[in-house]
Parts: C-alpha cells; sequence; structure tokens
C-alpha cells in the first residue's frame, strides 16, 4: 500500500529501485513493536514504520545534518560499519536477532533486549 505523503519527503528512498516494500516485508514489524531508525533522512521508513506499529508501538528516529537537523553520517562524519553498530548495541545490552543487507549502502538489524 503507498503512502503518499512518506513519498512526498523522500522520493528517493520510495524509488522502486531502492526495494522500499522489500524492506518493509522483510523486516517484519508488527503492531505493538518499537524500532529505531538511524539515519532516517527525509523519514520515509519513519512514517511506513509508524503506521505498522501503530499507537502501542514506537519508532525512534536519529538524524543529524549540518545546521538543524541530526544526521549519523554528520555527528560521525562518515558511514558507521554495521559490525560497529552490532558491537555498540551489545554493549548497551540487546542481542542481533536479524540483519539484512536489501542494497549496497544501507543494512538493516533488528535487536532484542538481552536477558
Amino acid at each position: 500500500m503507498k503512502n503518499i505523503r512518506a513519498e512526498m519527503f523522500n522520493s528517493k528512498a520510495a524509488a522502486p529501485e531502492n526495494k522500499p516494500d522489500q524492506i518493509i516485508k522483510g523486516i517484519d514489524l508488527k503492531p505493538g513493536q518499537n524500532i529505531a531508525d538511524i539515519g532516517s533522512g527525509g523519514g520515509y521508513y519513519c512514517l511506513r514504520f509508524a503506521k505498522i506499529v501503530g499507537e502501542n508501538g514506537r519508532v525512534f528516529i536519529i538524524e543529524y545534518k549540518k545546521g538543524n537537523f541530526l544526521t549519523f553520517n554528520g555527528i560521525f562524519g562518515h558511514n558507521i560499519k554495521k559490525e560497529n553498530i552490532i558491537k555498540e548495541m551489545a554493549d548497551a545490552g540487546y542481542r542481533l536477532q536479524k540483519e539484512y543487507d536489501f542494497l549496497p549502502k544501507q543494512h538493516f538489524t533488528v535487536y532484542s533486549q538481552s536477558l
């Protein structure tokens, strides 16, 4: 199902060659779940995630650009390697559940809280 507002904010992320529907389906997000979108850009995925998780779920976004916006790339000056994020999440008490490499310059990882 298309989300016209989400596409207006970020037509590049919504472009078929960037596989947005495959990414949404692959993550398998459910109502009531929480998700963090690190490097959320124009907010395309944030809006789609919010619609899926509904009122009982949460979408956390991190984005900072020079000036007024927060982007992951802007904070660190480069793209963070997937391995570094996995280690930081483990150090914070989260265990990697799934990882996806839908696109060459992006990765998606799913975590659960370690018990």
